[in-house]
């Protein structure tokens, strides 16, 4: 705490050098040492709401904001609020959890097509290498017959 009250003076020096997100989830994270909780939730807030105006919304941002608000409930014994905020996260995981899943997913069908390629191009090789050994064959069996057709012919 007393680190915590040591970094309050140096608030102000924080940059947003690394994105609005990451200086306001820092700022939480700040207040909750300095057990502002009001101050720490607003932050959160904050950070959810600047995500969420995101074209683009990136969930892993919101579960982190959503959880830093839950163990901020969950401090400060508001079991209502806590639970809400839990909902919130418990949907957010679940879609975190089915995106990996679809992108494993996806991962490995990729990698089931491309040795399904590779099988294929290899059973191609060895198809045109018999039937290039079988060219050969009937070429030097052609050969054959002509230098045996050449000499009977001389002989006659």
């Amino acid at each position: 705490y007393q680190f915590a009250q040591k970094l309050n003076e140096s608030v102000g020096k924080l940059t947003k050098s690394k994105g609005i997100f990451v200086y306001l989830n820092d700022m939480g994270r700040h207040q909750i040492k300095l057990r502002n909780y009001k101050q720490a939730e607003k932050y959160f807030y904050d950070a959810i709401e600047f995500e969420k105006s995101k074209a683009k919304p990136d969930t892993a941002h919101l579960n982190y904001s959503f959880t830093e608000l839950e163990n901020i409930y969950l401090i400060q014994q508001d079991f209502k609020k806590a639970h809400e905020v839990s909902q919130k996260l418990l949907k957010i995981r679940l879609w975190l959890s089915r995106k990996r899943e679809t992108q494993n997913s996806r991962i490995l069908i990729t990698q089931l097509k491309s040795k399904l390629d590779l099988e294929k191009k290899e059973i191609e090789i060895k198809r045109l290498a018999d039937k290039q050994k079988q060219q050969l064959l009937l070429l030097i069996a052609f050969i054959a017959i002509m230098i045996l057709l050449s000499s009977l012919i001389i002989m006659l």
